[in-house]
C-alpha cells in the first residue's frame, strides 16, 4: 500500500497501489538526470527542489556551475511575492514550487550562461504550472539583460507558442489549459528550432527562425525566471524546475531527461495555513486554541507578547471547538453573544497607537445567528479613528461589513464594502486598507477592499490613511467604542454570537494572490493514506498524458 508519512510529508511511491495504472502504458525512454555524465559538460544551470534550494532570494544552481538564480542583481526590482507554494495549481496533487506573483517585483535572473560568449544552440527544459491560461506569460526567458524590448529575448509566451522579441514566433501555439502543469522543451539548433510539450514532439525543424540570431551571438546570455524585462514583471507562474544547455541535444537525450523531469515529480507536503500566514509577516496572529483555564489569546506574530489578549468574561467562551478550516487545523473558539464577551486587545504602537497608510484584518468565522443589531466580529480603535468587522440584518438581507473611517487629520468619512452572507456557514473574511497609493498622506485616494473565501467582493475608493487611533480594540465584541457603516456608534457590546478562528492583522496591504494563496492553503488537508494514493496516480497521470501525446 502507498502511504503518507505525516512527519516528512512525503509519499511512498510503492508499485503495488499503482501497478494497474501503469501495466498499460508502452515502454518510455530510460530517465536522464540533467547533470548525466553523458550530458552535463553543456549544462549550464540546473534549478530543483524549491523546498530546499529557495530561500526567498535565491535558487540554488544543482548544475555544480555556481550560477544560482537571484532576486538581487543591480537592476532587478527585487524578491517581493516570492515564496515557496505546495498549494495553488495543484489541487490534490501539492508539488513544491516557487510563485511568482502578478504585478510585482519578483524577476529573478541566473547570469552570464556560456560566460556571455552568446549561442545560437540551447536545449532548454522547463516544468511549471498556472491558476490560469493566461498565466503563462514568460515563466522563463533567456536573452540579454536591458530595460524594454531587446532582440534576442527567447520567452515562452502566454499564448503557450515560443516568442522572441525580434518578432519571430512560432507558427503554432502548444495547447494550454487552466490549472495545470507543464512540461516544455526547446531546442535551438543553427536556426531550426524543436519543441516538446510534456515530452511528446508538438514541433520539428520549424526553420522559421532566422540562424544565429536568436539569442544574439553578440549578447550575454541571461536565463530569467518570471520575465524578460526588468520593467515588465508579470509572470504569474509556479515553476517547479529549469534546466538549461548550451548546446542542440539529440533526440535521444531530450527524451531522456524528459522522462526524468517527468518521473521525479515528487508531491509535497501541503503547505499549512499557520505557515502561509506567518510568511506574509503578521504583526498579530493569534489561532483561537486556548484550552479551558488559559484566559489568553497567545499572539504567534512579531509583536510577540505584549498583544497577547485577555479573554473577557471568560465563561461566554466554549473552548477547543472544531477548526474553522478545511483542513482541519487546531482548534476554535465559539462565543455565546452574552455582554462583555470578548477578547480585548491592548493598545500597541504596531496595533493602533502609531500611523498606518496599510492595514489587513484576516479571519474566519461562522455566525451562529444575525440580528438587527450588529455583532462585533473584529474592532480596534474608536469613535473617531477606526476598522470594524461586523454582521447585521439589514434590508432583509444578512450582510457582512468590513471598513474603516478616521475623522480627524485627512478627514475620511466611514468607507465600508459589505456582501451577503448565510448564518451556519464559514467564511473567511479578509479587509485591506490600501490608504496611500500615491505617497500623499494627504489626498485620501486610498481604497478599503473586501475578500470573502479568497476572493474580492468589492473595492470603495475614499480610504486614506489611518491616525493613531486609541479605544484599544477586540475580537468578538467591542472594548470601547466603534463606528458602523451608517456611521452610528456604539460604545460596548455588539457581542458576537458564533465562532472565530485564525485572526491576523498586518501593517501591509495584502494582495490578490496572497490572500488567495493562505485561503488554499487552509484546502489542503493532510491526507490519509487513500488520499495519498489518489495523488500519487495523480501525478502519475503527467506522464501518462505525456505517453498518450508521443
Amino acid at each position: 500500500m502507498s502511504s503518507w508519512n505525516r512527519a516528512s510529508g512525503v509519499v511512498t511511491w510503492a508499485l503495488a497501489s499503482a501497478a494497474v495504472a501503469f501495466l498499460a502504458l508502452p515502454a518510455t525512454a530510460v530517465p536522464i538526470a540533467p547533470n548525466d555524465g553523458s550530458i552535463a559538460g553543456d549544462l549550464q544551470v540546473w534549478l530543483r527542489n524549491p523546498a530546499s534550494n529557495f530561500n526567498g532570494t535565491t535558487w540554488s544552481d544543482s548544475s555544480g556551475n555556481g550560477r544560482h538564480a537571484v532576486a538581487s542583481a543591480p537592476d532587478v526590482a527585487g524578491s517581493a511575492g516570492l515564496v515557496v507554494s505546495s498549494s495553488g495549481p495543484f489541487a490534490g496533487v501539492p508539488i513544491d514550487s516557487v510563485r511568482f506573483v502578478p504585478s510585482a517585483n519578483d524577476l529573478m535572473v541566473s547570469s552570464d550562461l556560456n560566460g556571455d560568449a552568446g549561442s545560437s544552440d540551447w536545449t532548454i527544459f522547463a516544468l511549471y504550472a498556472t491558476n490560469s491560461s493566461v498565466e503563462l506569460d514568460r515563466p522563463v526567458g533567456i536573452g540579454p539583460r536591458r530595460v524594454g524590448p531587446a532582440n534576442g529575448h527567447l520567452k515562452l509566451a502566454n499564448d503557450g507558442s515560443l516568442r522572441f522579441d525580434n518578432g519571430n514566433n512560432t507558427s503554432n501555439p502548444i495547447p494550454s489549459s487552466s490549472g495545470d502543469v507543464f512540461l516544455r522543451t526547446v531546442r535551438l539548433d543553427s536556426g531550426s528550432m524543436s519543441q516538446w510539450y510534456d515530452g511528446a514532439v508538438d514541433y520539428l525543424n520549424d526553420t522559421t527562425q532566422s540562424a544565429g540570431t536568436i539569442p544574439n551571438p553578440t549578447s550575454t546570455d541571461d536565463l530569467y525566471l518570471g520575465d524578460t524585462r526588468d520593467t515588465s514583471v508579470d509572470s504569474t507562474s509556479h515553476i517547479i524546475g529549469v534546466a538549461v544547455y548550451n548546446s542542440a541535444l539529440t533526440d535521444a537525450q531530450v527524451d531522456g531527461v524528459n522522462e526524468f523531469f517527468l518521473t521525479n515529480v515528487t508531491p509535497a507536503a501541503p503547505m499549512k495555513y499557520r505557515d502561509a500566514v506567518l510568511a506574509d509577516g503578521p504583526f498579530a496572529y493569534y489561532r483561537m486554541n486556548e484550552p479551558s483555564g488559559v484566559n489568553s489569546a497567545a499572539n504567534l506574530g512579531s509583536a510577540g507578547g505584549a498583544l497577547d489578549g485577555p479573554y473577557n468574561n471568560p465563561g461566554g467562551f466554549m473552548r477547543e471547538q472544531f477548526s474553522l478550516l478545511p483542513s482541519g487545523e487546531d482548534a476554535s473558539i465559539r462565543l455565546d453573544g452574552s455582554a462583555n464577551t470578548e477578547i480585548r486587545l491592548p493598545d500597541n504602537a504596531a496595533f493602533n497607537t502609531g500611523t498606518f497608510p496599510n492595514k489587513t484584518v484576516s479571519l474566519w468565522f461562522q455566525a451562529d445567528s444575525i440580528t438587527t443589531t450588529p455583532q462585533v466580529i473584529f474592532e480596534q480603535g474608536g469613535a473617531t479613528r477606526g476598522i470594524n468587522i461586523y454582521t447585521q440584518h439589514v434590508a432583509g438581507v444578512d450582510t457582512l461589513f468590513m471598513g474603516a473611517w478616521n475623522l480627524a487629520q485627512s478627514n475620511w468619512p466611514v468607507t465600508f464594502a459589505s456582501t451577503p452572507i448565510t448564518p451556519g456557514v464559514i467564511y473567511n473574511a479578509v479587509l485591506v486598507l490600501e490608504g496611500d497609493p500615491d505617497n500623499d498622506a494627504s489626498t485620501d485616494d486610498g481604497f478599503i477592499r473586501g475578500y470573502l473565501n479568497g476572493l474580492l467582493f468589492e473595492e470603495v475608493a475614499g480610504a486614506g490613511v489611518l491616525r493613531s487611533h486609541g479605544d484599544d480594540g477586540a475580537i468578538g465584541g467591542i472594548h470601547v467604542n466603534a463606528r458602523f457603516a451608517d456611521n452610528s456608534t456604539m460604545g460596548n457590546g455588539a457581542n458576537f454570537f458564533g465562532a472565530i478562528d485564525e485572526v491576523a492583522l498586518y501593517n501591509a496591504a495584502l494582495n490578490d494572490a496572497q490572500i488567495l494563496a493562505q485561503f488554499e492553503a487552509a484546502q489542503a488537508a493532510v491526507p490519509e493514506p487513500a488520499t495519498a494514493t489518489l495523488a500519487l496516480l495523480g501525478v502519475a497521470g503527467l506522464a501518462m498524458r505525456r505517453r498518450r501525446r508521443a
